[in-house]
Order: C-alpha cells, then structure tokens, then sequence
C-alpha cells in the first residue's frame, strides 16, 4: 500500500493518482543495498506508517440551508434541543460543521441564560419591592373590608 504525500489517504500500489485528493503517487524505490551509492538528497517519499492527521472528523459535505432551519427549530426545544447540542458538540458526530454549529449554540444559549438572569434580578430589585408592598397593601385593605361586612349564612 502506499499512502499519498499530500493528504495521507492510503491508496492500492497501481494507482498513479491518489483516489482522494487526485495528487501524483510517487511509489517509494526499494531499499539501496551497501554496495550503492545512496543519494540522501532524494524526495522523501513513505509508505508506512500513514502520516498523522486529525482523522476524526469526515467531510460528509455541507449542511444545507433547510438542514441549519431545522437544527435552530430543534434547539429551541428546551431539553431535547440542550441534549443534542451537548452531545454533538462534544464529538457525537463525525461532521464538523455539526460539531462546530452545536458548539456555538451551545455558546449563545449560555450567554442567553446569563442575560436572563441578569434582567431577572435587575427587575426583581427596581420591581419586586413595590409589588410585595402593593399586595400587602391591598391586602391589608380587603381584610378591613371584609371585617367590616356581616355575612347572614340563613
């Protein structure tokens, strides 16, 4: 087997053109024996081990459009859109612009619970004083009210 110089995809020794990136295979010369002379200045071309790459991820193609509308539809789903995205972001799937989308939902919806927070507390301490008091308040007055009403149950 001989592996391609340019992108590593291992390819059968009668291929000319690698079967993935379309480069020239250089099939590597047999080994020089002692009595040759060896020239080191020669391209270095390998055979085996395959080179390393991140190999991880497959190129599957794009998302479409209708794909990326139907994923935002998803993830607005409270838990089930928080599942996947947790799960594709943390390599649940071999498509990287899958992984990468997921990972930056996940992103948005974490500012976005912050800001909820934030507003929520804001509101509570500009707000949330004056309605407790109002409803003390009215309260108070229904209480009086009724204490004030005789009720014949007869």
């Amino acid at each position: 087997m001989v592996y391609c110089c340019k992108c590593g995809v291992q390819n059968d020794e009668n291929n000319k053109v690698c079967t993935a990136c379309g480069a020239e295979l250089v099939k590597p010369e047999p080994a020089a024996s002692a009595s040759q002379n060896v020239n080191t200045q020669e391209k270095s071309y390998y055979s085996d081990p395959a080179p390393s790459r991140d190999v991880s991820y497959e190129n599957k193609g794009e998302i479409s459009t209708l794909a990326f509308i139907g994923l935002f539809i998803l993830f607005m789903i409270p838990v089930v859109g928080l599942v996947f995205a947790i799960v594709w972001a943390c390599n649940g799937t071999t498509n990287k612009t899958l992984v990468n989308f997921s990972r930056a939902s996940l992103v948005v919806m974490a500012i976005g619970a912050v800001f909820t927070i934030i507003i929520a507390v804001i509101t509570f301490v500009i707000l949330g004083f004056g309605i407790t008091d109002t409803i003390v308040t009215h309260s108070a007055e229904a209480l009086r009210e009724l204490e004030g009403i005789n009720v014949n149950l007869h």
